[in-house]
Parts: C-alpha cells; structure tokens; sequence
C-alpha cells in the first residue's frame, strides 16, 4: 500500500508501509504524524491510520511527477479499491467542467504562492524569447523546446495545485524525465496546424506572383488597363475567398488546440507518451466539447488581456489563467490512474 507523510509541514512520499515503519524505528516520524493514502477522505495520524502497520499490500499505483493530492482533492468513486479510475471509467461518465468554480480556484491558487508562479513562467517564457533570437536555428529550437518547457510549467503549477508549494525549477523537470514525449506531444499539434494553414499561405502568395509577372511582360497602356480590370474583379473575388479561408483556418486550427489541450500535462502528470495522451484528450474534450472550447477561448482571451494594462498586467493575467487551465484538468483526470512510469 502506497502512503505519504506529512514531514514539516508538507506532502512526502510516496512510501511502503515497510519504509514507514523504518522512518518511525529511526525517529523521522512518530504517531501523530499525519498519514494519506488513496481512498481516505482526510489526513490522519499514524496512530490512527495504520495502528499495526501491516505488511504492505501491493499496489499498481505509481506516481510519476511525485506530485500527491491535497486531502478532499479527490472524489474518490466508490466501485474502485484504490482510489484511481481506469480510462473506460473516466470516458463513462466525464466530469462536468464548473468554468466559474475553476476561474475562482485559479484566482485563488495564484495568490497563493505568486512570487514562485510567476517566476517559473517569467522564466519559460524568456528562455523561449532568448531560443527564438538565435539566428537560423531559432524558430526550429522553438519548436522543439515548447513541449519540454511547459510541461515542467504544468508540473509547476500543479504541484502548487495540490500541496499548497511548489519549486521553481520544476521548469526544467521535463528535461530529465522524457524529453522526447514532451516535445513530440507538442511538435505533431504545431505541424498540423502549419499543413492546416497552407492554403491560407499560398492565397497570399499568388496575388504577389501575379502582380511580379504583369510588371515583367511591359504591357502597353490600353493592355495594363484590360488587365487592371480584370485583376480588380479576379482580386475582389479572391480577397472574399481568402476571408473565408482565413476564417476557416483559424477554426480548424482552434478545434485542434481544444481537442489537444491536455495532452500536455497528461505526459507530464500522468506518466502517458505523447500519442495515447493526444488520443485521450481528444476523447474526454470530445464528450463536452463546446464547453471546453469556450473555457478555452475565455482563458485565451484572459491570458491576454494583460497587454492591455501597460503590458504589466499579463504578469498576473496569464498565470491565472495557466492555473485555471491546470485546476481545470484536475477536475476531469485528476482520479485517472497513473501510468507505471519511473522517475
């Protein structure tokens, strides 16, 4: 049976009843410790908890990002043992996205602990802006870093989410995990979108090569205003098709960024590599999908809104609105069982 312990004030573990008992023979902790474990509703002494300390029982559960639930943070179904859910059990009945509750919590978990939130997303965002002015090479280093970078700005934020602290360099805990899973869960999305957008591309190519082979023919006068007119009528047409276009680019690309908008911390968090964890996410925004896609939208546009305010106020606007996403996919895999995953 999988246990952690409360040591000065916070969450450690996870640990084996064997290792309990070698921490309570060696004096680290004692019978008024406060013990969890999957299932308890609350916090609870030692004493109480595990009276006999039974041998361990053994368990599947494995925690992959070190990151234990607060007590209460779980509702915990009654038709499971250990306190996880399966993916099927989670597909059968997805939980129901609470968009005001979940801004309030994110408010709320912010001001918690701002110093070290912001800090971490300070620090992601400048390393990106550093990468991204690095001659040749910047865009593509992009790229491949974005994935890394904010899933150890997932890990961040959810640790904070669910022990009430959290450490800065979190950051950079993608990098020695698997570094691979985490660029590549967000490399596919980012490629699709680019092959989504290429129509939209080449219609603002064309009119340019249009007009550099006019120039290059030299038509007299009366043959330049034939072709003038026939452009103006051709170009009216195509600027209509192009609105369209555009319109239905930035649709697409936004029902994607959805479908897939928790892929992310689901390889953070959960242990999953990155093409069952698009595969999930898109199954559990599917079941609710115009309510996760203006909850993402209304984050979108909150996350931004700093800019408006002297451009101090995205310092407060995007965390709110990175941890509003986080307590947000809490609520809906917060009970999914982790994957068997070593650190």
């Amino acid at each position: 049976m999988i246990w952690f312990y409360e040591f000065k004030g916070e969450p450690k573990g996870p640990v084996s009843e064997d290792q309990l008992r070698n921490l309570l023979e060696a004096q680290t902790i004692n019978s008024e410790t406060r013990l969890w474990k999957s299932g308890m509703p609350e916090w609870a002494p030692l004493s109480a908890a595990v009276p006999s300390l039974l041998p361990p029982l053994p368990s599947p559960v494995a925690s992959f990002s070190d990151l234990p639930p607060l007590p209460n943070s779980l509702v915990i179904p009654e038709s499971t043992s250990d306190g996880w859910i399966s993916e099927e059990q989670l597909l059968a009945a997805v939980p129901t996205l609470g968009i005001g509750q979940i801004l309030s919590q994110g408010w709320t978990t912010f001001f918690k602990n701002p110093g070290t939130l912001l800090g971490g997303t300070l620090l992601c965002g400048l390393l990106l802006v550093g990468i991204g002015s690095i001659p040749f090479l910047g865009l593509l280093l992009q790229l491949l870093l974005v994935g890394p970078l904010f899933g150890g700005l997932h890990l961040l934020y959810l640790r904070q989410i669910r022990t009430g602290s959290t450490e800065i360099d979190l950051v950079f805990a993608a990098f020695r995990l698997r570094f691979f899973q985490f660029m590549m869960v967000n490399l596919i999305p980012s490629l699709l979108n680019l092959v989504t957008a290429l129509p939209l591309i080449i219609g603002l190519i064309m009119p340019l090569v249009g007009g550099a082979l006019i120039g290059s023919i030299r038509p007299s006068p009366g043959e330049m205003f034939s072709a003038l007119s026939a452009i103006g009528i051709i170009g009216a047409g195509a600027l209509f098709f192009w609105i369209l276009l555009l319109i239905g680019t930035l649709l697409l690309t936004s029902v994607f960024y959805t479908l897939w908008i928790f892929a992310l911390p689901l390889v953070a968090d959960k242990g999953y590599d990155f093409w069952p964890a698009l595969q999930l996410s898109r199954k559990v925004v599917s079941k609710q999908f115009l309510l996760t896609f203006f909850f993402v939208l209304f984050l979108t546009v909150l996350g931004n809104l700093g800019w408006f305010a002297c451009c101090l106020g995205i310092l407060i606007s995007y965390p709110v609105a990175l941890c509003s996403l986080c307590h947000g996919y809490e609520t809906l895999f917060g009970r999914l069982r982790p994957k068997k995953t070593t650190l």
